[in-house]
């Protein structure tokens, strides 16, 4: 009984670090970028399934990020949102739903801090879970404290995926 119970609790730890064996994972990734009119770095980062009939495909989508550089340590912006157009579905992301972070940065330029100030580097992320792995042809706007950081009404910044 004992070498049954051993054999058991042996066979369950393999299970925990089995691989998968069934094409799914890992998901496949790619980053685009793009400068926005304000100077900040717009990013997006998908995650899709490999192959349509994978166990994980209902996680596929991508993030958003929407990164600046500043001098104090608090953002400098309190409410940044998106909105966002996923082939033919429309949406916008309140500023809730939105994270934003900042943190130390002293790399912001080339040139050598000899001043003593502190540089910030700050990043607001959102998800957007899209759930499929067929062709993303995406349009983000960010939206900074109630302006929209983009070049004028309609003109998004566009990314295929």
């Amino acid at each position: 009984m004992k070498i049954l119970i051993t054999l058991f609790c042996a066979l369950s730890v393999f299970q925990l670090f089995a691989l998968d064996t069934s094409g799914c994972s890992p998901m496949n990734s790619q980053n685009l970028s793009k400068v926005t009119v304000n100077g900040a770095s717009l990013v997006l980062t998908s995650s899709k399934s490999p192959i349509s009939d994978c166990w994980n495909l209902s996680s596929s989508g991508f993030t958003i990020a929407y990164i600046w550089g500043q001098n104090v340590q608090t953002s400098q912006y309190s409410q940044v949102g998106f909105y966002v157009k996923v082939n033919n579905l429309e949406f916008p992301i309140d500023y809730s739903d939105v994270d934003i972070r900042c943190t130390t940065s002293n790399s912001l330029s080339y040139s050598h801090n000899t001043n003593g100030q502190q540089n910030y580097l700050c990043t607001a992320t959102t998800y957007v879970k899209v759930g499929n792995n067929e062709a993303w042809d995406i349009e983000i706007a960010p939206q900074v404290d109630g302006s929209w950081d983009t070049a004028g009404f309609r003109k998004d910044y566009k990314f295929s995926l």
